[in-house]
């Protein structure tokens, strides 16, 4: 792997502020598993704060009109 690895980033944007980065693909490569797992939690994370809002499954079950045991 030639020295893509240390090549520097390039990071650009407007009025100062960064927006994006170039940085070498092999460096793209070992950091595409970190950047999915954060990308993961973010999803887990926004499906369990919908989830602490939802009703329980017997609240659930009483509206819509099925008797607990019903299908036992």
């Amino acid at each position: 792997m030639r020295r893509a690895l240390a090549a520097t980033p390039v990071i650009f944007g407007s009025h100062r502020r960064p927006e994006a980065v170039l940085l070498p693909f092999a460096l793209f490569e070992q950091l595409l598993p970190h950047i999915e797992d954060i990308m993961l939690g973010d999803l887990v994370a926004a499906r369990l704060a919908d989830s602490a809002a939802s009703s329980p499954l017997a609240g659930l079950v009483a509206e819509l009109g099925f008797l607990p045991n019903e299908f036992e």
